[in-house]
């Protein structure tokens, strides 16, 4: 285990709850050599789960995103980010790596349309996770910008996956959903608490 993982670990450990309030004690274990729970649920995280599809992944990935990327800004990255210059190199969606995947997927190049951004007058609801590590509360910020009837809040406390990991954005969700015009019900977003951080010789 290097560098590199440890960086991929911590990415996937904030998209659950239940992984972001361990990561201080996980970091203090490190620290200390001692690997075996964070080597586990490092692994556990960074594992391709049974319910992603990859191929799904790949079809989308390469069809939607990869197409609008630019290979020279891509080229550039560890020069633009030396600190991480080792994790893009480890890393192949970060690389030219990924132009080989996906030349080699294959699959029908996307009208340029799909690169715009969407601008609608339909109420949309725009819940973000505090500690999201791969959709953050800035890009629902940005894309609210063009929705002129929509509502974005940030859940703190929480990552990935807003509405199934967090009561209080279900129940947002819910009260939009009965009335998408009006603002809903949000007072629950000031009672959420901060997280419980576990550090070693703490109960957990």
């Amino acid at each position: 285990i290097d560098g590199n993982l440890v960086l991929d670990f911590v990415f996937n450990w904030l998209y659950d709850i239940t992984d972001i309030v361990d990561i201080p004690l996980l970091i203090y274990a490190m620290n200390d050599g001692d690997w075996g729970e964070p080597a586990g649920r490092g692994l556990d995280v960074i594992t391709v789960p049974a319910n992603l599809d990859m191929g799904m992944h790949y079809a989308v990935q390469c069809s939607e995103e990869v197409p609008f990327t630019d290979a020279e800004a891509l080229e550039n990255l560890a020069e633009t980010y030396p600190q991480l210059a080792t994790y893009i190199e480890f890393s192949p969606q970060f690389n030219s790596a990924l132009f080989d995947m996906c030349d080699q997927w294959g699959g029908d190049a996307p009208n340029a349309v799909e690169n715009e951004p969407v601008s609608s007058d339909v109420p949309a609801l725009l819940l973000a996770g505090e500690f999201d590590p791969i959709t953050p509360p800035a890009w629902a910020q940005e894309t609210s910008e063009l929705l002129p009837n929509s509502f974005v809040y940030t859940v703190n406390g929480v990552g990935h996956g807003v509405i199934r990991s967090n009561t209080c954005a279900l129940n947002i969700a819910l009260d939009f959903l009965d009335d998408p015009t009006s603002e809903p019900d949000t007072a629950c977003l000031a009672e959420q608490p901060a997280p419980d951080f576990h550090l070693p010789g703490e109960p957990r």
